[in-house]
């Protein structure tokens, strides 16, 4: 709910007496549909009218389902601060990939195919094969998305940047981030951290689902689908038995039917009665 005394709430006055800029954010938003930055020392009637602006906002049609059950709300909090050198105003973010309530690693915003972090927070760079491409002659993805939004090819620093920043706090973030996947009680999950500020620490800052290809390296997508379909062939009992009768079968025709044509689409196709390959 906006602050119920409007200008003279005491929760609302005390956001606009701090130094440093803001960020409204809906809590029901999704891919920054509904964010609003004030500068330090905002009016009242700004951050109020602010407020409003995200509290009334829609996510956009074609999001994941689970997003349209959150009861609208907002978030109002310190603005994390980019890291030195940087000439985007956006923080350092680390989004950390969880796999049937594991961490198994996880990758730098707008860096996903260039760095990768292990499970025990080591930072390694990766070669270029490890992006995602229809031609060799392309441009990656993530390459495509950082010259759409005018960021850098790589981190200020770079990979000792990333490692300075990740290496003092690794643990604790796996662990919350750990937490948060068993609290979660789902096959696959990322929890988004900003990073970098030595006053604030790492904050987390999105919980959601991992996203596409331009989230993972090209060998991290390939093991993160085999560990799913094998634990989904690993389950038994529950409402899900009857349909995963025949799972064990599933998971074999996904992983050797990827990129295969069928039909009208590059997608697998359901196997008609006899176990027969659907025509190419």
């Amino acid at each position: 709910q906006l602050p119920s005394a409007g200008v003279e709430d005491p929760a609302l006055q005390a956001l606009c007496s701090c130094a440093w800029p803001l960020v409204i954010k809906a809590s029901h938003g999704a891919n920054s549909n509904a964010v609003q930055v004030l500068p330090s020392g905002a009016a009242p009637a700004a951050v109020l009218e602010a407020a409003a602006r995200v509290l009334a906002s829609e996510v956009e049609e074609l999001e994941a389902w689970p997003i349209y059950e959150v009861p609208k709300g907002f978030v109002a909090e310190r603005c994390y601060p980019p890291l030195p050198g940087s000439q985007h105003p956006a923080p350092l973010e680390l989004s950390v990939f969880c796999i049937w309530q594991d961490v198994i690693g996880g990758v730098f915003f707008p860096w996903p195919h260039r760095f990768w972090v292990d499970a025990s927070g080591l930072v390694w760079e990766l070669p270029r094969e490890e992006c995602l491409q229809k031609k060799a002659k392309d441009a990656c993805l993530c390459e495509k998305a950082r010259a759409r939004q005018n960021l850098l090819a790589g981190p200020p620093g770079g990979v000792d940047a990333l490692r300075e920043a990740l290496d003092e706090h690794w643990g604790h973030i796996a662990r919350i981030s750990g937490l948060v996947a068993k609290l979660a009680c789902c096959e696959e999950l990322r929890v988004d951290w900003f990073l970098g500020d030595h006053a604030l620490g790492p904050r987390l800052n999105e919980v959601t689902y991992m996203g596409g290809p331009r989230m993972m390296p090209r060998s991290a997508g390939s093991a993160f689908l085999r560990a799913i379909l094998e634990g989904w062939a690993a389950r038994g009992g529950g409402d899900c038995e009857g349909a995963l009768g025949s799972r064990s079968m599933w998971m074999e025709r996904r992983v050797a039917s990827r990129g295969k044509k069928c039909g009208k689409g590059r997608r697998t196709a359901r196997p008609p009665e006899g176990g027969r390959e659907p025509d190419a």
